[in-house]
């Protein structure tokens, strides 16, 4: 039976990396599973205050924060796919 709950545990963690990984449109149901709407505030967000860390001109704005939105976006997605994996196979080695 333990076996069965190890297996079961690293199937479902698989299929929610696959998930995360997966592309989506923004109102889709996988984005909504991964909360994708706070996730995107919170990066564009940042990406505001980098760049006005950085003290960039208007015209170097747009194309500089299209650039750093999803490069921010895709970290994000592969550390909640990474976080994801790690948390199904500890809690799967655990019990």
């Amino acid at each position: 039976m333990r076996d069965v709950i190890h297996r079961f545990i690293l199937l479902c963690g698989t299929a929610l990396v696959l998930l995360r990984l997966y592309p989506s449109d923004r109102g889709g149901w996988i984005s909504k599973l991964f909360w994708d709407d706070v996730i995107n505030t919170r990066i564009e967000s940042m990406t505001v205050r980098v760049i006005s860390f950085l003290g960039f001109t208007s015209s170097a704005y747009q194309a500089f924060a299209s650039n750093l939105d999803s490069l921010a976006h895709a970290f994000a997605i592969l550390f909640q796919a990474l976080a994801i994996a790690f948390v199904c196979y500890i809690l799967a080695r655990w019990i």
